[in-house]
């Protein structure tokens, strides 16, 4: 969901980050730390991020799986802040802009954000128990992600569970 350019050989502070248009959990928040514009019905499908930071967070966190196409073949259980507020420049006009990042939106930020810090998952894994790094590893995590996804669907349609 996001490709930081230090990941490509290119040693810049940016990093492109997929974010759907009109997406519940991202805030623009203006070119002024507390000036609030409130819900974006506008966000980019993506968007790039010229030097940003990560400028507050809160204390609630979310531990969810991540893998990266950095490491190959490896998932780890990251823990993460739930939301964010970050500072960052617009690649087109390098004005400076703010912006309240909340779930997953926030989890690629700060994934992404890591990256150009020099932090890969595998750094921040909460406990080295939950590193999957062999193909054995991989192919019962996502069978248990495609079962899950299964029975998802067979409860919207309405039937009963398998």
């Amino acid at each position: 969901m996001g490709m930081a350019a230090i990941q490509l050989g290119v040693p810049k502070r940016l990093f492109v980050a997929v974010i759907p248009q009109r997406v519940k959990g991202v805030t623009i928040i203006g070119e002024k730390p507390n000036e609030i514009e409130g819900e974006s019905p506008s966000v980019l499908r993506y968007g790039v991020f010229v030097n940003p930071s990560i400028v507050a967070t809160t204390d609630v966190v979310e531990y969810m799986t991540e893998s990266c196409v950095s490491i190959p073949r490896t998932i780890c259980l990251v823990k993460r802040a739930r939301e964010i507020k970050v500072r960052y420049q617009t690649l087109e006009t390098n004005e400076t802009r703010y912006a309240r990042l909340s779930g997953i939106y926030a989890r690629v930020f700060q994934h992404e954000y890591d990256h150009i810090e020099g932090v890969l998952i595998t750094d921040r894994h909460s406990d080295p128990r939950t590193t999957f790094k062999n193909q054995t590893h991989i192919e019962s995590f996502e069978k248990e992600i495609q079962e899950g996804l299964e029975e998802l669907k067979r409860r919207e349609m309405g039937l009963p569970p398998q």
